[in-house]
């Protein structure tokens, strides 16, 4: 083989090298979660519509959150125009058929709305591990940790993946709810950090 074949082979062995390189570490980087300002990850957003009275937003709310949430308990006041709820979703470790599952997130969402507007909060997430009994079932063990935890020694790579699955799950949600809500394809959005106020 000649030094000229040589150099093309060296150079795309390289370049595909770096391309693997990059790849490992974009795939193991972390989104930056939506934080309030007590540093606890919350989706917030007040989302204005175009003339949809209240009476028709608590319906398609409700409706939504009837076919999202099948399994929650669910607490509606009515009166209040306000719906609160436990979600909750596994995550995984290991990839293809031999993924486990690792446990699951849960977190707390509200839904607020009035007329021509509603506004949603997803807050208060934890990861519940989950333990493989004697049957081959994986059941929650009762052991927590907070999302905003930045260290999970032992599962460092599996806990930024969840943060990431998080990320990705809820964002799913909110761009369901949009269109449940205007019947119609949402636009891309990002979700700013937003402090809660009474008047909104």
């Amino acid at each position: 083989m000649d030094t000229k074949n040589k150099k093309k082979r060296l150079i795309i062995l390289i370049l595909l090298s770096t391309l693997l390189v990059a790849f490992h570490f974009n795939s193991n980087a972390q989104v930056v979660m939506p934080k309030d300002e007590n540093g606890k990850i919350t989706y917030l957003d007040v989302v204005k519509t175009d003339s949809i009275p209240a009476d028709s937003l608590s319906k398609r709310i409700k409706n939504w959150v009837k076919y999202t949430y099948p399994k929650s308990n669910v607490t509606i006041d009515s009166a209040a125009h306000t719906i609160a709820l436990r979600g909750r979703f596994l995550v995984y470790i290991n990839p293809g058929v031999l993924k486990e599952i690792h446990g699951a997130i849960r977190y707390d969402l509200s839904l607020e709305w009035k007329d021509d507007r509603y506004r949603y909060t997803f807050t208060n997430f934890v990861f519940e591990y989950y333990k493989q009994d004697k049957n081959y079932k994986y059941n929650p063990t009762g052991n927590t940790r907070n999302l905003e935890d930045e260290k999970f020694p032992g599962w460092q790579g599996p806990w930024i993946k969840h943060k990431n699955t998080t990320d990705a799950h809820i964002k799913a949600k909110i761009e369901d709810l949009k269109k449940a809500v205007e019947n119609k394809k949402p636009e891309t959005m990002v979700i700013p950090t937003v402090k809660k106020t009474k008047d909104w």
